[in-house]
């Protein structure tokens, strides 16, 4: 068994045992197991749909909540800036306590954070009042804020986080798919049978699979931590939502339609999707050239690209770097809690947040656009970090 020392304490040990948890694949390789799981495989599915489906509805509710903050609870009902950060700070809050949730709750804090998600999510699909529209999304985000950690140390104790990546970029490939299908428009304002289709369906298959991972034990009663580059998870966020997953933006900075631009954000969703499931484990320690070389892409990308006749080409290979950096900074070990750190990265995704959106209103000492390589920075400073 492994010690939750430091981040290369123990990596033989680790390769080792998650071979045979596999059940497939050979130890003490360079690049780390030979014949790891797939994502195709029927009992890979069990546990990377209920979490990509979780991502994917707290997506969505993360975004209809921001909308309801600035163009509702701001505009409408006049409570002014102070009240409206008050509130994204307490929502912000939440992972934080994700520790003492699962001390208190074990196993059943996964179904009701995860469940929680997609239940708010139905209700907010059926809710036609704007101010009610606030409470639900509001709770909706703490509850997949909250998930994040918890989904996170689910899987690190069952010697699963492999799976994290894939299943946080396919959740939000989901929901770029859905939004894109839908022209653009998120389903919350989408009235009538086929939105409610949509959204409920999938509800329901995720919470039929959740209640299954929720009775799956743990395989050890180690303690379970992890390293501060995994607060890479938050600017990563941040990053998907203003870059790599956003439809209009894609189209302004290619100068494409927007069917082709939501086509390229589906390519590169596909590809990063691929490379982040074939990278974790097999990256060789101490990578220094590869993973700056992965995190400079990133930079690069989240730069202002209208007008660069290389846009299409570097949003895709962007969006795959940035798989590939999730990939990089999530099997790292450590001997913090997940909701200490996730919750600090969490915590960048809301100062990142606010300053693009306030830096739009009022004059900030740095242009709102620069919060975006500001996050790419971050994620190559955790990247690096990871492979020390």
């Amino acid at each position: 068994m492994q010690r939750a020392g430091g981040a290369d304490d123990g990596a033989g040990a680790v390769c080792r045992r998650r071979c045979e948890h596999s059940g497939s694949g050979r130890a003490g390789q360079p690049g780390g197991c030979v014949g790891d799981e797939t994502i195709i495989r029927a009992d890979t599915l069990k546990i990377i749909l209920p979490y990509s489906l979780t991502f994917a509805f707290g997506a969505q509710l993360l975004r209809v909540w921001i909308n309801t903050l600035f163009n509702y609870l701001n505009e409408v009902a006049d409570v002014g800036y102070p009240g409206m950060i008050a509130l994204a700070v307490i929502v912000f809050a939440a992972p934080f306590f994700a520790g003492m949730m699962q001390r208190g709750l074990k196993q059943r804090a996964l179904l009701i954070t995860g469940g929680g998600v997609a239940a708010l999510r139905l209700i907010e699909q059926l809710n036609p009042s704007p101010a009610l529209d606030v409470a639900l999304t509001s709770i909706g985000t703490a509850l997949f804020l909250l998930f994040i950690p918890l989904g996170y140390e689910w899987l690190r104790a069952r010697d699963l986080d492999r799976h994290f990546a894939p299943a946080l970029l396919l959740g939000l490939s989901v929901d770029t798919a859905i939004k894109g299908a839908f022209g653009t428009v998120d389903l919350s304002w989408l009235p009538g049978a086929l939105p409610l289709i949509v959204v409920s369906v999938p509800a329901a298959i995720q919470a039929w699979l959740l209640i299954g991972l929720s009775m799956r034990p743990a395989e050890s009663d180690e303690p379970i931590g992890v390293s501060w580059p995994l607060m890479a998870a938050g600017p990563f966020l941040f990053l998907q939502a203003q870059l790599f997953q956003n439809i209009g933006h894609v189209t302004v900075v290619t100068g494409w339609s927007q069917p082709l631009a939501f086509e390229l954000i589906v390519l590169g969703n596909a590809l990063g999707l691929v490379l982040a499931a074939g990278i974790y484990g097999r990256l060789p320690r101490r990578a220094w050239t590869w993973t700056l070389v992965v995190g400079l892409i990133i930079v690069v990308v989240s730069l202002p690209l209208v007008g660069d006749p290389l846009a299409p080409l570097e949003v895709l290979v962007g969006q795959a770097a940035a798989a590939v950096g999730l990939a990089i900074v999530g099997g790292v070990r450590g001997r913090r809690r997940p909701s200490i750190v996730i919750g600090a990265g969490l915590a960048l995704t809301f100062l990142l947040l606010l300053g693009y959106y306030i830096g739009q209103v009022f004059r900030l000492p740095l242009p709102f656009w620069s919060f975006q390589p500001i996050a790419a920075a971050m994620m190559l400073v955790a990247m690096v970090l990871a492979v020390r």
